[in-house]
C-alpha cells in the first residue's frame, strides 16, 4: 500500500503581449523547466515567504481540528510542545537559510522564481510513479452549443471544430497573448501548452518544447498517425477539413496489436525512460518518437465501451489498460461523441486549461462570448491527410498486463448531483465552494465512523509570478464542530445551521490566506527540503500528527466553468479519495476516485454519502 502518491492538483498563471521564441525540441534546454521564460510581463510580485510564526500558528490550528480530543487532549498538548520547540530551535535556523536563499534568487532574476518553485518541479518531474491516475487529470466538456456540432457517435465534426480552435488559440499566442481578465495573472505556462512533451529520465524527467510544430499525433486503435493541422501558408485548417481527415482514421480497422508507443508512457517513469532508450536505438523508431514529441498535442480517438458515466471517467483518467500518450496533453473523443482533455500536469494547472478551453469553446459556438476577442480565422480550404507513425518493436504484453492491473485498481464513481447548485447555495448566504467542502467532510465522517480526514483543496496563487498553487486546509475547528453537531440527535436545526454558517465563514478566511501565498504546506515543504539538504533534524518532521496532517485522505479541487461537465483525478494516498468537482448554477457534478486495494475506501459509497450530506445541509435552510 502506498502511503502517499502525489500531492494534489489545481492552478497557475503573461502580461499584455508575450512573444514566444522557444527553440525546437532537438535543441531546447530541458535541464531547468520553464527557464526559457524569465520575464515578468505583468510586473507581478514574487510569492512571499510567510513569517515562520504565522505559518506555525496556521499549522497548529489545522492540526487541532484533526485530532479527536482537540485542544484538551494529551495528544494535541504533546504535539503543541513539539511545534513550540521547533519554533524556538530548528525553525528560525531553517527560516533564516530560506530567506537568504530567496534574497539571492530574487537579485539574480533567474530560475527558480519563487522559494518553492524548484521543489514543486522536482515533485512532479522527479516522481517515479506512472502518470495515469497518479498525476494526469481530465476535463470532460459539455456539449458545444453550435448547430450542427451536436455530440454524435457517428461524427467527428465537433472534434474537428474544437481541434481547429485550439490550434488557432496557439497560433495567436505565438504572436502575443491578451492578458487575463479582469485581473492580471501570471501566465507563463501558456507557451508550453502546445508542442511540449515530458521527456522521461532514469531519475528525473524534463520538459522539452517545439511550439512551432505543424502537426498533431492521432491515436486510433492503439496506433499513432501524424496529422498536419497547418497549410503551407501557416494557417490552421478549418474544422470541416480536420474532421474529414479524422473520419478517415475513424474508419481504419483495428490492427492485430497496438503500437508499443501506446503503452510506453503509462509505465512507471524509470521504466518509461528505459523503454524509450531501447526504441531510440532504431533510427526509424527515433523518427516516430520525434514526431510524437514535437506534435502540438495528441488526439485520442477512443474505441472502448462507454455505457456508464464511470466508463467515461475511467477512459479519460487512465485509458483502456493505459493506452494513450500521457507525456503530452491529449484531446480525447469518446465513442459516444463526447469530447475531453487529459492534461500532463507538470508545467500547468486548472485555470490555465480553463482559459484555453474557454476561448476554444467560444470560437466553436461562434457566440462572441470570449472577452478576449475572436481567434485568427481558419484557412479557407485544404485537405490534410494523416500518415502512420510506424514503430518497429513488439508490444510488451507483460508490461501491458501490469499497467492494466494498476489502472484497474482505480475505483471511480460519478455523482451528477442535479438536485441544486450554486444559485440555491448562494441563497443561504454562504460561499458555494465552502458549502460543498463541508459536505465532503460530513460524508467522510459518516462513512468512516465519525473520523475526520486531512483535507487538501487546491487554490490558485496566480497573482504572483509563477505562483502556481497552494493548499486550502479545509478541515477547521469550525467544520469539525459542524460535523459533530450533524451527528448529534439532540442538537437543534438552529444550532446546526449556525455551526454551518460559522464553518463556511472560516473556510473563506483560510482560502483567502492561501490565495495570497499565506498557506501552510508550501512553506513547510521548503523548510523540510532545506533541513534535509543541510542535515538539520527535528522531531516535528517525523511526528505522527505532522505526518497525518499532510496525508490527504480527501484531495479535492474545484475548477468550475460553464463549458465543463466533469473533472477527475486519482486519489493521492492509498486510503483516500480524489474529489474533482464543479459548482454550476443548478448542479454539482463530483468525480470520486479511490483504490480498490485499500480495503477502507469505497467510491460508490462515498458518492452516495456526499449526495445525502448535501441534501441534509439543504434541509437546514
Amino acid at each position: 500500500m502506498l502511503a502517499s502518491r502525489l500531492p494534489a492538483r489545481v492552478v497557475s498563471s503573461l502580461g499584455p503581449s508575450l512573444p514566444i521564441s522557444l527553440r525546437p525540441l532537438s535543441t531546447v534546454d530541458t535541464t531547468a523547466p520553464f527557464s526559457a521564460l524569465r520575464t515578468n510581463y505583468a510586473s507581478l510580485p514574487r510569492l512571499p515567504v510567510p513569517a515562520l510564526s504565522d505559518t506555525l500558528l496556521r499549522y497548529t490550528q489545522s492540526a487541532e481540528a484533526l485530532l479527536p480530543e482537540a485542544a484538551g487532549g494529551e495528544e494535541f498538548t504533546s504535539h503543541l510542545a513539539c511545534v513550540s520547540d521547533f519554533a524556538g530551535s530548528a525553525g528560525p535556523l531553517l527560516q533564516g537559510k530560506l530567506l537568504a536563499l530567496e534574497g539571492l534568487r530574487e537579485s539574480s532574476g533567474s530560475y527558480p522564481f519563487s522559494y518553492k518553485e524548484h521543489h514543486w518541479d522536482d515533485m512532479y518531474l522527479g516522481g517515479r510513479w506512472a502518470l495515469p491516475v497518479n498525476s494526469n487529470p481530465f476535463y470532460l466538456l459539455r456539449s458545444l452549443p453550435a448547430a450542427p456540432l451536436a455530440d454524435s457517435p457517428d461524427s467527428t465534426e465537433n472534434l474537428g471544430g474544437l481541434l481547429s480552435a485550439l490550434v488557432r488559440f496557439h497560433l495567436r499566442n505565438l504572436g502575443g497573448m491578451p492578458a487575463d481578465l479582469p485581473n492580471p495573472n501570471c501566465m507563463s505556462p501558456f507557451p508550453y501548452m502546445f508542442g511540449s512533451t515530458r521527456v522521461p529520465g532514469a531519475e528525473r524527467d524534463s520538459i522539452a518544447a517545439a511550439p512551432r510544430a505543424g502537426h498533431v499525433a492521432v491515436l486510433r486503435h492503439g496506433r499513432f498517425h501524424s496529422l498536419p493541422v497547418l497549410d503551407e501558408a501557416g494557417s490552421c485548417f478549418g474544422g470541416a477539413a480536420l474532421s474529414g481527415a479524422l473520419d478517415e482514421l475513424m474508419a481504419l480497422p483495428p490492427p492485430p496489436e497496438p503500437c508499443p508507443l501506446a503503452l510506453l508512457t503509462a509505465l512507471p517513469r524509470g521504466e518509461v525512460a528505459a523503454a524509450r532508450a531501447r526504441l531510440l536505438a532504431d533510427p526509424g523508431n527515433a523518427r516516430a518518437l520525434e514526431a510524437m514529441d514535437e506534435a502540438l498535442l495528441v488526439v485520442a480517438l477512443d474505441d472502448g465501451p462507454c455505457g456508464t458515466l464511470e466508463d467515461e471517467s475511467g477512459a479519460l483518467l487512465h485509458g483502456r489498460g493505459g493506452l494513450g500518450y500521457w507525456d503530452k496533453h491529449q484531446l480525447v473523443r469518446l465513442p459516444n461523441g463526447k469530447l475531453a482533455v487529459n492534461f500532463e500536469h507538470s508545467y500547468s494547472d486548472g485555470m490555465i486549461w480553463n482559459r484555453m478551453l474557454q476561448e476554444a469553446a467560444a470560437d466553436v459556438a461562434g457566440d462572441g462570448s470570449s472577452p478576449y476577442g475572436p481567434l485568427p480565422p481558419a484557412a479557407a480550404g485544404g485537405k490534410p491527410r494523416a500518415s502512420p507513425l510506424a514503430v518497429s518493436a513488439p508490444f510488451d504484453e507483460k508490461a501491458a498486463a501490469g499497467v492494466a492491473a494498476a489502472v484497474g485498481d482505480c475505483d471511480t464513481a460519478v455523482l451528477p448531483f442535479g438536485h441544486f447548485g450554486k444559485e440555491a447555495i448562494k441563497a443561504w448566504g454562504v460561499s458555494p465552494d465552502a458549502a460543498v467542502q463541508l459536505s465532503y467532510q460530513l460524508a467522510f465522517a459518516r462513512q468512516h465512523g465519525g473520523r475526520l480526514p486531512a483535507v487538501y483543496e487546491s487554490c490558485a496563487t496566480r497573482n504572483f509570478f509563477r505562483g502556481r498553487t497552494e493548499v486550502i486546509r479545509s478541515l477547521t475547528s469550525e467544520s469539525r464542530n459542524f460535523v459533530n453537531l450533524m451527528g448529534d440527535a439532540s442538537a437543534s436545526p438552529d444550532a446546526k445551521r449556525e455551526a454551518f454558517l460559522a464553518a463556511c465563514g472560516r473556510h473563506i478566511e483560510v482560502a483567502k490566506l492561501a490565495k495570497n501565498g499565506l498557506g501552510v504546506d508550501r512553506h513547510l515543504m521548503a523548510l523540510k527540503k532545506i533541513a534535509d539538504a543541510e542535515g538539520v533534524t527535528h522531531e516535528l518532521f517525523e511526528d505522527p500528527t505532522f505526518v497525518r496532517s499532510g496525508t490527504w485522505e480527501l484531495s479535492t479541487s474545484n475548477v468550475s466553468a460553464p463549458f465543463l461537465d466533469r473533472f477527475g483525478f486519482g486519489a493521492v494516498t492509498g486510503d483516500g479519495y480524489g474529489l474533482g468537482y464543479l459548482v454550476h448554477d443548478g448542479d454539482v457534478p463530483v468525480n470520486v476516485t479511490s483504490f480498490k486495494s485499500s480495503g477502507v475506501t469505497d467510491s460508490k459509497k462515498m458518492a452516495a454519502s456526499i449526495e445525502a450530506s448535501l441534501l441534509d445541509i439543504k434541509a437546514l435552510f
